[in-house]
């Protein structure tokens, strides 16, 4: 496994894997230490090298197989797939997919130990292109169905990844990278095991409170807008 690496935006934290990634302009690349060194990006990494990538024949083949083997890939790898499918038009599948990664992404951010690591997901949210962002409301039942469909394989999708990916976009890996004399924290990187079930119902029930106050917004705007004269 190759070492990872943390690469530091201005506004936010975001992985990338040693020579896997170009960063962007005014960003600060410096090696995971610690325990954090062994959390296995790799193929989370290559997965967002290749749908961001100008190889068509790899980048197809990658989205069939995250979309077949999805229990093996990180939520960033589906936020990466739905950015790809719905440049390609395909929007319904992007709407799922970034919906899966946003289940996948609260649930492991709910049972990590650094509460400042949670951030990333909300990160990862904003930076989907807004079409998608705002087109997935276009049509309310559809979106409605897809949540209920995200919700069911959540359930029934195993968890292979290393969940402990969300880890290295908090401060204790920021500080571990920064520092290589400082002792590696002695707390533990996630939760315990014992409350991940309850963490997965409540992040599973969240996406459909959230899901049911979004659709009652957006039906509550339509009806406004059909309320005022013309």
């Amino acid at each position: 496994m190759k070492t990872p690496r943390l690469l530091f935006l201005p506004v936010a934290m975001m992985i990338a894997a040693s020579g896997q990634s170009q960063a962007a302009d005014n960003t600060i690349t410096v090696p995971v230490r610690d325990k954090y060194a062994k959390v296995d990006v790799e193929r989370t990494m290559r997965a967002l090298h290749v749908l961001g990538g100008d190889n068509k024949a790899e980048r197809k083949k990658l989205m069939d197989e995250i979309q077949k083997n999805s229990a093996n890939y990180a939520p960033p790898a589906f936020f990466a797939l739905a950015a790809a499918l719905w440049q390609d038009g395909r929007s319904d599948d992007a709407v799922f997919w970034f919906n899966a990664g946003r289940l996948r992404g609260r649930f492991d951010a709910a049972r990590c130990a650094d509460v400042s690591a949670r951030q990333g997901i909300d990160v990862m949210v904003m930076q989907m292109p807004p079409e998608l962002l705002q087109g997935q409301f276009k049509d309310l039942d559809k979106l409605e169905a897809t949540i209920r469909k995200v919700v069911a394989w959540d359930e029934a999708t195993p968890y292979k990844y290393d969940h402990r990916w969300i880890n290295l976009h908090g401060m204790d890996a920021y500080m571990s990278a920064l520092d290589p004399t400082r002792q590696g924290s002695q707390r533990e990187m996630s939760l315990p095991e014992k409350e991940w079930p309850s963490l997965a119902k409540q992040a599973r029930e969240n996406l459909r409170s959230n899901l049911r106050e979004a659709v009652n917004l957006h039906k509550q705007k339509q009806s406004e807008t059909a309320d005022e004269p013309q």
